[in-house]
């Protein structure tokens, strides 16, 4: 499928945008099974055009090959398009990060999967409990140890108010006293509830154990060792030249980054479409074969939506490691997905295991409805590899 030059401009002319294109296939000399043209004509005869972003990159992983389009400008006005070296805040996909240390941890021997969190916090901290019941390391990493989505601190007030500039996040020494004194109203492992809060805790434990700070822990366990350069929570002059700008719904540029404390394991991680093609292409068994162990337990299936308490409330099959698990539907096998949403960068992931393909997309604006289209593009990929 091409795009047709008129269809082009006359989409320049209806919707006002110029948008650049940077594609880049790792398999230049070889025909992909990816249907690179067929997707680049969907994105910028529609979605793009539609988006109401200011950049976008998507990425597509089939096996050997990968593909990597950007549209837009890093910024409102700068004729810089985004590329596969572009660097962005992830917010919660990073907790899929935490979770993947936390199951090669588990390989090592370190921590076990249902290990009672009352083994690693502070010895002066109370743990709750719910008639005996107590909060697990896999309860964390699956949302369902009771805990809130967050919780309150000064920034988070300001936060709710309205006021989106600001840092919602609270610090370990807001967080303990919160824990010693917070009781749970559910029996652990039964209720799903998006908790920012208990994979915060799960990386922060994760890093004690190992006695590192949570940055260092990502960089032993992931950055470092398959060479996502780009991958930190703490970028340096020469990655903050290369970051995107953040803009809110209403297309507010966001002036400064938000800048995780305590929950950095749920959302404080900053990366680029090359470093996140790496880290996908670790889980889905196409970098090192040695990692299996660590996907196994990572992408397991240990909560199951129709066992919850409040199955309406949680809309896929079930909770992997950190991982939403929607099984065969639409035309697609199992596929494993998170997203992330922090100040105006939003990501999506999305894993097939079974075929070894993938889709991620980043925007510096919020897309929310960007995962549908993401799931087109993996029926055309999964196509394209079956056709050949």
């Amino acid at each position: 499928m091409k795009a047709k030059p008129n269809v082009i401009k006359k989409l320049f002319k209806v919707f006002g945008i110029t948008f650049f294109i940077c594609a880049i296939s790792f398999n230049a000399f070889a025909k992909s099974d990816i249907p690179e043209e067929e997707i680049k004509a969907i994105m910028e005869e529609l979605v793009f055009p539609m988006s109401g972003v200011t950049g976008m990159v998507i990425g597509v992983i089939s096996g050997d090959d990968t593909f990597i389009v950007g549209f837009g400008e890093t910024a409102e006005g700068s004729g810089v398009k985004p590329d596969s070296q572009t660097v962005w805040q992830i917010g919660s996909a990073s907790k899929v990060f935490t979770s993947n240390i936390f199951a090669a941890m588990i390989v090592k021997g370190k921590v076990k999967l249902t290990d009672p969190i009352r083994n690693y916090v502070p010895k002066d901290v109370r743990v709750p409990n719910y008639e005996g019941r107590e909060i697990t390391l896999l309860d964390l990493a699956t949302h369902t140890s009771g805990f809130p989505r967050s919780i309150e601190s000064e920034d988070l007030k300001s936060d709710l108010s309205g006021d989106y500039q600001k840092n919602p996040y609270y610090t370990a020494k807001e967080f303990y006293p919160w824990l010693n004194n917070y009781k749970l109203d559910v029996k652990p492992g039964t209720r799903y509830l998006y908790s920012n809060v208990g994979f915060a805790l799960l990386g922060d434990i994760l890093a004690r154990r190992e006695g590192l700070t949570y940055g260092e822990l990502v960089e032993k366990y992931i950055a470092n060792r398959y060479g996502l350069k780009d991958t930190t929570i703490s970028p340096n002059k020469e990655q903050k030249m290369r970051e995107a700008a953040s803009y809110w719904m209403n297309g507010d540029l966001i002036r400064n980054d938000w800048v995780f404390k305590f929950e950095q394991p749920s959302g404080g991680i900053y990366s680029t479409a090359d470093d996140l093609t790496k880290f996908i292409r670790l889980n889905l068994g196409l970098i090192d074969e040695s990692y299996y162990p660590v996907t196994d337990i990572a992408h397991g299936v240990y909560v199951l939506r129709t066992e919850l308490v409040n199955p309406y409330s949680f809309g896929p099959s079930g909770m992997a490691l950190g991982w939403e698990v929607d099984f065969a539907h639409n035309a697609l096998p199992t596929t494993l997905s998170k997203n992330g949403w922090v100040s105006g960068f939003n990501t999506w992931i999305i894993l097939v295991p079974s075929e070894k393909i993938a889709v991620f997309s980043i925007s510096n604006k919020p897309f929310i409805f960007i995962n549908e289209e993401l799931e087109n593009i993996l029926r055309s990929t999964i196509g394209a590899k079956k056709s050949r």
